[in-house]
């Protein structure tokens, strides 16, 4: 299922593409971002992977930062399993790099899931 099939959010969104937001927009779905996982140690990596893991992250926050500058709805969410739980408030902080307000950043949090 995707935004056509009436699905309300996307986990992680890290490439999302222009006609994704527009979906989003249009749909009203948020996304779920977790840069959490880019802030990972290096020694849980190869040198290969970690060196992938970074481009993605550079895509990641670039395509994010459209889809907050374009209105796109942000909830807060952890990869659970992959991110180590309880810590899903440093989430808070990778929100605010991507252009949300600290308002917007707690409304993320808070209430956007249940809007």
């Amino acid at each position: 299922m995707d935004l056509r099939g009436g699905v309300s959010s996307i986990e992680h969104g890290y490439l999302i593409d222009d006609e994704g937001i527009d979906l989003m927009l249009e749909t009203g779905a948020f996304v779920v971002r977790t840069l959490s996982t880019f802030h990972m140690g290096r020694e849980r990596y190869t040198a290969e992977a970690y060196e992938k893991k970074t481009r993605l992250a550079d895509a990641a926050i670039e395509r994010l930062r459209e889809a907050v500058r374009r209105g796109v709805k942000m909830a807060l969410g952890t990869d659970a399993g992959a991110v180590p739980h309880a810590r899903n408030l440093e989430e808070l902080g990778h929100m605010m790099k991507l252009g949300m307000s600290p308002l917007d950043v707690i409304r993320a949090g808070t209430l956007t899931p249940l809007s």
